[in-house]
């Protein structure tokens, strides 16, 4: 259940970089894209603890494990999408 809470909570930290690079503000949505990624070390860092362990796997672990997989997902997407105003803001002033 930890890892679906700490899962949800950077999901929804993913989108606040996100709007700071639309609004042009570059060095909050580094920091704030940061954090989001530290939180999803924090759920890796559980699902491989628990994944070394001898238990049957329940549901809910495997819906815990998908939550992880789509985080992931995620931060590589906004990793990106991070710094595409400023690649239109660099073209733009350099024609």
């Amino acid at each position: 259940m930890n890892i679906i809470l700490c899962a949800g909570e950077a999901l929804n930290c993913i989108d606040q970089p996100l709007q700071k690079a639309v609004q042009s503000e570059f060095e909050a949505a580094f920091d704030l894209f940061e954090q989001a990624r530290k939180a999803s070390l924090v759920d890796h860092q559980v699902q491989t603890e628990i994944s070394g362990s001898q238990m049957e796997y329940p549901l809910l672990f495997i819906h815990a494990q998908g939550m992880l997989m789509h985080l992931q997902s995620e931060i590589s997407m906004a990793s990106h999408m991070i710094e595409l105003p400023k690649v239109i803001l660099n073209a733009k002033t350099n024609d």
